[in-house]
Protein backbone atom coordinates (compact mmCIF):
# COMPACT_ATOMS: atom_id res chain seq x y z
CA UNK A 1 0.00 0.00 0.00
CA UNK A 2 1.01 3.58 -0.38
CA UNK A 3 0.02 6.83 1.20
CA UNK A 4 -0.79 9.45 -1.39
CA UNK A 5 -1.44 13.12 -0.74
CA UNK A 6 -1.51 16.35 -2.67
CA UNK A 7 -0.22 19.81 -1.89
CA UNK A 8 -0.75 22.53 -4.48
CA UNK A 9 0.50 26.09 -4.18
CA UNK A 10 1.40 28.92 -6.49
CA UNK A 11 3.30 32.17 -6.21
CA UNK A 12 0.18 33.90 -4.87
CA UNK A 13 -0.36 31.47 -1.98
CA UNK A 14 1.61 33.59 0.47
CA UNK A 15 3.53 30.57 1.81
CA UNK A 16 7.27 30.84 2.23
CA UNK A 17 9.67 27.96 1.66
CA UNK A 18 9.86 27.11 5.37
CA UNK A 19 6.05 26.85 5.65
CA UNK A 20 5.86 24.67 2.54
CA UNK A 21 8.56 22.42 3.94
CA UNK A 22 6.71 22.03 7.25
CA UNK A 23 3.46 21.18 5.47
CA UNK A 24 5.16 18.59 3.25
CA UNK A 25 6.92 16.96 6.20
CA UNK A 26 3.63 16.79 8.10
CA UNK A 27 1.85 15.25 5.09
CA UNK A 28 4.61 12.67 4.65
CA UNK A 29 4.33 11.65 8.29
CA UNK A 30 0.54 11.45 8.09
CA UNK A 31 0.74 9.27 4.97
CA UNK A 32 3.14 6.80 6.56
CA UNK A 33 0.52 4.51 8.18
CA UNK A 34 -0.98 3.96 4.73
CA UNK A 35 2.20 2.68 3.13
CA UNK A 36 5.87 2.13 3.88
CA UNK A 37 7.08 0.44 0.68
CA UNK A 38 8.10 3.57 -1.20
CA UNK A 39 7.85 7.35 -1.05
CA UNK A 40 8.00 10.07 -3.62
CA UNK A 41 7.57 13.69 -4.42
CA UNK A 42 6.63 15.45 -7.66
CA UNK A 43 7.52 19.10 -8.12
CA UNK A 44 5.55 20.69 -10.94
CA UNK A 45 6.40 24.05 -12.46
CA UNK A 46 4.89 25.77 -15.46
CA UNK A 47 6.96 23.70 -17.89
CA UNK A 48 8.26 20.60 -16.10
CA UNK A 49 7.47 17.92 -13.56
CA UNK A 50 10.37 16.52 -11.55
CA UNK A 51 9.75 13.12 -9.95
CA UNK A 52 11.73 11.98 -6.92
CA UNK A 53 11.01 8.43 -5.74
CA UNK A 54 12.76 6.02 -3.44
CA UNK A 55 12.02 2.53 -2.17
CA UNK A 56 11.94 3.93 1.37
CA UNK A 57 9.25 4.59 3.96
CA UNK A 58 8.38 8.29 4.42
CA UNK A 59 10.52 8.74 7.55
CA UNK A 60 13.62 7.49 5.72
CA UNK A 61 12.70 9.40 2.55
CA UNK A 62 12.65 12.67 4.49
CA UNK A 63 16.00 12.08 6.17
CA UNK A 64 17.74 11.08 2.95
CA UNK A 65 18.72 14.21 1.05
CA UNK A 66 19.96 12.71 -2.21
CA UNK A 67 18.17 11.16 -5.16
CA UNK A 68 19.50 9.26 -8.11
CA UNK A 69 18.19 7.59 -11.22
CA UNK A 70 18.83 4.28 -9.46
CA UNK A 71 16.32 5.10 -6.72
CA UNK A 72 13.58 5.76 -9.25
CA UNK A 73 14.51 2.66 -11.24
CA UNK A 74 14.35 0.44 -8.15
CA UNK A 75 10.96 1.94 -7.17
CA UNK A 76 9.65 1.07 -10.63
CA UNK A 77 10.94 -2.50 -10.24
CA UNK A 78 9.05 -2.84 -6.95
CA UNK A 79 5.81 -1.56 -8.50
CA UNK A 80 6.22 -3.97 -11.42
CA UNK A 81 6.64 -6.86 -8.98
CA UNK A 82 10.14 -7.66 -10.25
CA UNK A 83 11.87 -7.29 -6.88
CA UNK A 84 10.83 -6.83 -3.27
CA UNK A 85 11.49 -3.74 -1.14
CA UNK A 86 14.40 -5.22 0.83
CA UNK A 87 16.18 -6.26 -2.36
CA UNK A 88 15.58 -2.81 -3.88
CA UNK A 89 17.06 -1.08 -0.83
CA UNK A 90 20.18 -3.25 -0.97
CA UNK A 91 20.60 -2.74 -4.72
CA UNK A 92 19.98 1.04 -4.52
CA UNK A 93 22.55 1.30 -1.74
CA UNK A 94 25.08 -0.55 -3.87
CA UNK A 95 24.14 1.43 -7.02
CA UNK A 96 24.66 4.73 -5.22
CA UNK A 97 28.19 4.04 -3.97
CA UNK A 98 30.75 6.60 -5.03
CA UNK A 99 33.46 5.74 -7.52
CA UNK A 100 36.16 7.57 -5.58
CA UNK A 101 38.86 7.23 -8.26
CA UNK A 102 36.63 8.86 -10.88
CA UNK A 103 35.52 11.58 -8.45
CA UNK A 104 39.10 12.37 -7.50
CA UNK A 105 40.19 12.54 -11.14
CA UNK A 106 37.25 14.80 -12.06
CA UNK A 107 37.82 17.12 -9.11
CA UNK A 108 41.47 17.46 -10.08
CA UNK A 109 40.45 18.38 -13.62
CA UNK A 110 38.12 21.15 -12.43
CA UNK A 111 40.49 22.38 -9.72
CA UNK A 112 38.53 21.33 -6.62
CA UNK A 113 39.65 19.47 -3.53
CA UNK A 114 37.64 16.24 -3.23
CA UNK A 115 37.97 15.97 0.56
CA UNK A 116 36.82 19.57 1.03
CA UNK A 117 33.84 19.12 -1.31
CA UNK A 118 32.72 15.87 0.37
CA UNK A 119 33.13 17.44 3.82
CA UNK A 120 30.91 20.36 2.83
CA UNK A 121 28.30 18.01 1.33
CA UNK A 122 28.32 16.01 4.57
CA UNK A 123 27.63 19.18 6.54
CA UNK A 124 24.41 19.95 4.65
CA UNK A 125 21.52 19.60 7.13
CA UNK A 126 19.20 16.66 6.55
CA UNK A 127 15.46 17.23 6.22
CA UNK A 128 13.48 16.23 9.28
Amino acid sequence: MCGIFGFVINSESGLDLTSCRRILIDLFHRSEPRGRDASGLVLVSSKTAQVYKKPLPPDRFLSDSGFSEFDTFRSQQIRAGLIDRDTALKLAHKDNQYDMATLKEFMGQVGLNLVEVLTRIGEIPKLS
